[in-house]
């Protein structure tokens, strides 16, 4: 209710730093070519605009009055509830921590194929990737997740249960572990 959005809209998120190598412009491409095929898409973008993204995407998103820019929240898990697709499109990352974060929120993922982000999906079984810097390659996918909303909720659960095998805390913890005590 809070940033309009209808219950048929199908809603993409982004959540992070807006910055170019997050894949933004990409991001915006995409949407726009998106946007103009279908009337209940939105782009939702969570954090910090550190590059001035919300002009340049106002700029090459023909729809702009679909794109919402929340900004900074101490609580992203809430507003993410509003998403139904998760998109990070990123250039590189360390590791997607949000990737893992909205897969715990029972969303599905595109990526980019990108380090960093290999391990944080499996390829059309919890999320769907793309091809790096590539506008259309995202755009083909988020057109996939338009069109198929039951592919959405097959991702979204295994992503769900993907992360809970793989990446609980304790996990992370004795890989941590099992790190430092090689490197002695």
């Amino acid at each position: 209710n809070e940033i309009g959005y209808q219950p048929d809209d199908v809603v993409f998120t982004f959540l992070g730093r807006m910055n170019i190598d997050k894949g933004m412009l990409e991001l915006a491409v995409a949407f726009d070519k998106l946007s103009q095929k279908y009337d209940k898409v939105r782009l939702l973008l969570i954090g910090f605009d550190e590059e001035n993204i919300e002009a340049l995407m106002k700029k090459k998103v023909k729809n702009s009055e679909k794109v919402f820019f929340y900004g900074m929240t101490p609580s992203p898990e809430k507003i993410m509830q509003a998403g139904d697709v998760f998109c990070l499109p990123s250039y590189r990352e360390g590791f997607g921590t949000s990737v893992i974060e909205a897969s715990l929120l029972e969303k599905p993922i595109i990526c980019s194929d990108t380090y960093g982000l290999m391990e944080t999906i499996i390829d059309n079984e919890t999320g769907l990737r793309h091809k790096v810097a590539d506008a259309e390659s995202l755009f083909s996918q988020m057109e996939v997740l338009v069109n198929n909303e039951n592919m959405r909720h097959q991702l979204a659960k295994k992503g769900r249960e993907y992360v809970l095998e793989n990446f609980s805390a304790q996990q992370i913890s004795d890989k941590w572990l099992e790190f430092y005590r090689n490197k002695i």
